[in-house]
C-alpha cells in the first residue's frame, strides 16, 4: 500500500482583486479553511503586483495576519512574440509569450523593479514553531513589524534560528532595526546583516511558547525612498 502525502495547494484571489481588506482577509480565511481540511499546505498566487496599490496592499496585508506565503505576477518587464507564433494557431510560443504578461520596466538606474519598496516588505522567512500573525506599517515612520509565533520544542531542536527579512536600503538604514523580543530570555542577541537584509534571531528552550517579535527603525536611521519614476512598457512583440 502507498500512503500518499497532501501536496502543497496553491490558489489565487478572485477577479477582480478584492477591493477591502475584509474581503481579502474573508478569502484568504476560506481557503487556509480547506487546506485545514485537507492537511496540507498552501501557497496564494498571482496577486497583483504593488502598482495595484489597493489591491496588492489588501492581498499582503490579510496574508500577513495569516501568516500566508504569496507571490505577485507579471514581475517581468518582458514579452516576446515571432512572426511564426503571431500567426499561428499553436499554443506552443516563445519564451516570455506576450500571453504570459508583462509588468513594468525595472528601474533603468537602479537596476529595481518600479515599486521596490512596496516589495520589500518586512516579512518573517523562517521561524521555530507555528506562525500565528505578522503585522508590517510600511507608512509609519518606525517601519513597525510584529510577528507573534508558537514555539515547537521539536522543530527548535532542529532549527533554533528565527530569520526576518528587514531592508536596510527602503526601511531601516544600514544599522539595521531595532528589536524587542518578548519574553526576552526566550532569545540570545539579534544579528542583522545590511547586505542581505536579513535578521537573525537565535531563539532559546524556554518554559513560554507564546513568542512576540517587535521590529522597529532605529532613532535617526532610515533606508532610502525608490525613484517613482514610470517608464513606457518596452516589450519586443516581433513586430519590430
Amino acid at each position: 500500500m502507498r500512503v500518499l502525502t497532501p501536496a502543497p495547494a496553491d490558489y489565487h484571489p478572485p477577479q477582480p482583486e478584492p477591493s477591502s481588506p475584509a474581503k481579502a482577509a474573508g478569502h484568504l480565511k476560506r481557503q487556509l479553511a480547506v487546506a485545514g481540511r485537507l492537511g496540507t499546505g498552501t501557497m496564494l498566487t498571482e496577486t497583483c503586483n504593488p502598482p495595484c496599490t489597493h489591491s496588492f496592499r489588501n492581498v499582503a496585508e490579510a496574508a500577513d495576519e495569516a501568516v500566508q506565503s504569496y507571490s505577485s505576477w507579471e514581475w517581468k518587464p518582458f514579452c516576446r512574440e515571432s512572426p511564426e507564433t503571431l500567426s499561428g494557431d499553436s499554443q506552443w510560443a516563445l519564451y516570455g509569450a506576450c500571453r504570459t504578461g508583462y509588468g513594468a520596466p525595472w528601474n533603468a538606474t537602479s537596476g529595481l523593479p518600479q515599486d521596490a519598496p512596496e516589495y520589500a516588505r518586512t516579512h518573517a522567512q523562517r521561524i521555530p514553531g507555528r506562525g500565528l500573525s505578522m503585522s508590517f506599517s510600511p507608512d509609519a515612520p518606525t517601519r513597525d513589524f510584529l510577528l507573534r509565533f508558537l514555539l515547537d520544542p521539536e522543530v527548535l531542536g532542529r532549527n533554533s534560528e528565527a530569520v526576518i527579512y528587514a531592508s536596510s536600503r527602503y526601511h531601516y538604514g544600514p544599522a539595521g532595526p531595532a528589536v524587542d523580543v518578548a519574553p526576552p530570555e526566550c532569545a540570545a542577541e539579534p544579528v542583522y546583516d545590511a547586505a542581505t537584509g536579513l535578521l537573525r534571531i537565535k531563539v532559546l528552550p524556554c518554559p513560554e511558547r507564546r513568542i512576540t517579535v517587535a521590529v522597529r527603525r532605529k532613532p535617526g536611521e532610515g533606508g532610502g525612498g525608490a525613484s517613482r519614476l514610470r517608464e513606457s512598457p518596452r516589450y519586443d512583440d516581433g513586430r519590430g
